[in-house]
């Protein structure tokens, strides 16, 4: 692979959509990491960094109490530039509003939307310290149309922040480029 198709090599790709009918979000980095971020290359040459790795909860040892499974999840928060993007996995009410409230730097311009966008995900006050500029929703069509869907849909709607669902846009590609970031779609 040429210097240069590694460095637009996908950085992170859905392996399979985790439901039917929604495409894959890919990351594209297109140079090196920060030299003060933790970087790892992958097998082929492509660099993943991140600045800052949280997981706060193990299901039982936690600040909340006990939780469901989906607040194991790890919130990852991966820098490029001055571009931020925030994965919060299936990241429900409970932690999601200790987080919100915690004071931590919750900042980030992407945001992976928690819990594929449906109720039961974290509090308004979470999108509120985040502050995204886009958001990207893992969530087929019918889903995130539902009532299940309608917080998270109108509080972006409200606030006229981009949202990206897999069901309804297809393929997601995110390219960070040292600078900023684009968003495509293939649907």
């Amino acid at each position: 692979m040429t210097t240069d198709a590694a460095r637009e090599a996908a950085v992170g790709t859905t392996s399979k959509p985790c439901w039917p009918n929604c495409g894959p979000t890919r990351f594209r980095i297109l140079h090196g990491p920060p030299a003060n971020a933790w970087s790892r290359p992958l097998a082929d040459g492509t660099v993943i960094a991140s600045r800052d790795v949280r997981c706060c909860d193990d299901g039982f040892k936690n600040p909340v109490g006990p939780t469901d499974v989906n607040d194991t999840s790890i919130v990852l928060r991966v820098w490029h530039g001055p571009t931020r993007i925030l994965f919060t996995g299936d990241l429900n009410r409970p932690i999601g509003a200790y987080l919100a409230a915690s004071g931590a730097d919750l900042k980030a311009d992407i945001l992976k939307a928690p819990h594929h966008g449906t109720e039961g995900t974290v509090p308004d006050e979470f999108f509120d310290r985040v502050g995204a500029s886009a958001v990207l929703v893992p969530s087929p069509k019918g889903l995130w149309q539902s009532p299940r869907s309608l917080r998270i849909r109108n509080y972006f709607l409200d606030r006229k922040v981009p949202v990206y669902v897999s069901g309804i846009h297809g393929e997601v590609i995110v390219t960070l480029d040292g600078t900023g970031y684009m968003i495509e779609t293939g649907g």
